[in-house]
């Protein structure tokens, strides 16, 4: 039931595939996305689920030894593998796949490039791990000359570390921002910052690779010397393709990009950031920047991010996924820019607090301490 197997079980049963499954922590619209395509699923493991008589079984990264099903295939000796790298060996194979990484903003960029690419007429397909409004679906696998895919950095299953990203061969590759993260799988930053340099790696010469030209984690990276197109884009005067004219509105931003004007239906430097790295990849696939900001007027936000649950004169009630702190370091800003004369309150829930030593714990004071009053759980 997670963001990437769902859907893709949901393409494999339209291609006539028999498919069956566990999970033992399944949350709404997943539940339902599944029943409603008549996909029977199980809501707790054991190995009596895992049929004897099987072509593949795919392993979520999160199953761990010791997990019922899973000791039952080891000791049957049944062919398993995870999803990254079978989809990287199998549907991912044809095709210019177009990755986007980076810890914080995949999601929304992943997200404007494959609107922009379908508003083109281009024969897009995408694995973007939020649900999009702009998007019919969460994932596209059908075959197709373009593809945009959400490029994970965490590791593909239990017994492989590599990330996922490895195994989604980039055509052409972004990075929005690189800021310490996944503590207890990689401990030392440059344990993680190392996983993007060799995600640069795998990028062919001549094709493009697009970086934030204002996040220190891009600037560390080294770039080797083998023709690849790389673009820094940003506020920053060093920007390769530099934003310009940014002007916050109430629930609505608007910037210059590439000789075009642009206003999207979000708030925020990240988010502008987040639509230029798309604007910059569009163009290299013959997209014209007017062309890509026709497309963004009508893009709309993943759900759980700005989302705006409550409004009246009085109140605008928001809800985010916001947890990193560089995420909440661009969040509280930007709501600060686009309601200048309005108190700020947060109410923050952390999604992903790990152990005392994790470090988030001290990095979240700095950004946390802008909002007028915070209500912490």
């Amino acid at each position: 039931c997670g963001r990437l197997i769902a859907p893709l079980v949901i393409y494999l049963k339209s291609r006539g595939v028999r498919v069956s499954g566990s999970d033992a922590k399944i949350f709404p619209p997943v539940d339902s996305l599944l029943e409603g395509e008549g996909i029977k699923f199980h809501c707790e493991f054991d190995a009596e689920n895992v049929p004897k008589e099987v072509d593949l079984i795919l392993v979520g990264a999160w199953v761990k030894r010791g997990n019922p099903e899973l000791e039952a295939v080891l000791s049957r000796g049944q062919h398993y593998e995870n999803a990254a790298r079978w989809l990287g060996g199998t549907l991912f194979r044809e095709g210019r796949n177009i990755t986007i990484a980076g810890t914080n903003g995949k999601t929304t960029t992943s997200g404007m490039l494959a609107h922009i690419l379908k508003e083109a007429g281009k024969d897009v397909g995408w694995m973007i791990g939020g649900e999009l409004p702009s998007l019919e679906t969460r994932a596209r696998f059908d075959p197709c000359d373009l593809r945009v895919i959400e490029a994970d950095e965490f590791i593909s299953g239990f017994a492989d570390m590599n990330p996922k990203f490895f195994y989604y061969a980039p055509h052409a590759a972004a990075i929005t921002n690189i800021s310490h993260d996944h503590h207890n799988t990689f401990a030392a930053p440059v344990q993680y910052f190392q996983l993007f340099q060799e995600f640069v790696n795998t990028v062919p010469a001549g094709r493009p690779l697009v970086l934030s030209a204002d996040d220190p984690g891009c600037k560390w990276l080294y770039i080797p010397p083998v023709g690849i197109d790389v673009r820094r884009v940003g506020f920053s005067p060093k920007s390769d393709q530099r934003i310009t004219g940014f002007k916050a509105l109430a629930e609505k931003t608007r910037f210059k990009f590439l000789g075009a004007d642009f206003e999207i239906n979000s708030i925020g430097r990240m988010n502008v950031r987040n639509a230029a790295i798309a604007i910059s990849l569009a163009q290299s696939y013959g997209v014209r920047p007017q062309s890509a900001a026709r497309a963004l007027r009508s893009f709309e936000l993943p759900a759980g991010r700005q989302e705006v649950i409550f409004k009246s004169k009085a109140v605008v009630a928001m809800k985010d996924e916001a947890y990193h702190p560089s995420a909440l370091a661009e969040l509280l800003p930007a709501l600060r820019a686009s309601y200048p004369r309005r108190r700020l309150v947060m109410v923050f829930q952390p999604r992903y607090t790990g152990p005392k030593n994790e470090g988030f714990q001290q990095r979240w004071v700095e950004p946390l301490s802008n909002a007028d009053l915070l209500l912490m759980a």
